[in-house]
């Protein structure tokens, strides 16, 4: 997202508008979410029958190692993420006694992303409040029951900023200037991670099919249009 040119005031203000947005679901989100309603557990097991065939075929307990494998799978994405579009560019821009100027928008552009995805995901969790699988088997999380979390399955929280990595990344390589093969490469392996967090996801019985799938869809849409409108702003 190469922006050599002074920025105007109208496009200051119309990118402030952008992020103050972000800001301001975000925040609704926390809102909601504190202020929600959680059903008291009364220490049964749920009956499968009243989950659809596709999700309940792919249901699991819950597993505690695969649960953190999966967190630490859409933090080696964004860790990527964040050396190849900024730590990298930053030092040689340093190096070259160059401006940042592009590497600053380039972060603000993630951190809006991270605050529309975050934003949308957990509002989303809220209204829907749907029970996790592992709540139809014995032995489930007692820490996200005691928590209250028992009941945000869809959609995917990690699956959605998982992909907001994956959609940054692939409009960030679009306009950089690494060799194709270096492009196919890194896309190919935060695009990998991505569908291995959704299986992890599964595996560890925090999430059905659909919840993956639609955490998914939420993080690369949301995180598209994101730097997309931006970069739209920019380019008037």
């Amino acid at each position: 997202m190469n922006m050599n040119e002074s920025i105007s005031r109208k496009k200051l203000m119309l990118l402030a508008i952008v992020m103050v947005l972000g800001f301001g679901i975000f925040g609704l989100s926390i809102v909601l979410r504190e202020n929600r309603m959680i059903p008291e557990w009364n220490g049964e097991i749920y009956n499968m029958e009243n989950v659809n065939p596709l999700d309940a075929a792919f249901a699991h307990p819950y597993n505690k190692a695969i649960d953190k494998a999966g967190t630490l799978a859409f933090l080696l994405a964004h860790m990527i993420v964040c050396v190849v579009c900024f730590l990298i560019p930053g030092i040689n821009a340093l190096k070259k006694r160059t401006s940042i100027k592009n590497v600053v928008i380039d972060f603000i552009f993630y951190i809006e992303c991270w605050t529309y995805t975050f934003g949308f995901y957990r509002i989303l969790k809220t209204v829907g409040g749907r029970f996790r699988p592992y709540m139809y088997f014995p032995n489930p999380s007692l820490k996200d029951i005691a928590e209250g979390d028992f009941i945000s399955s869809w959609p995917s929280g990690h699956s959605s900023v998982v992909f907001l990595a994956v959609a940054f990344l692939f409009w960030w390589l679009m306009g950089s200037s690494l060799k194709p093969a270096a492009k196919k490469i890194l896309m190919a392996s935060v695009l990998a991670i991505g569908f291995l967090t959704m299986v992890l996801r599964i595996l560890s019985g925090n999430h059905f099919p659909t919840d993956v799938l639609s955490g998914a869809f939420v993080g690369l849409v949301v995180a598209s249009l994101v730097v997309v409108s931006n970069k739209k702003i920019l380019e008037k």
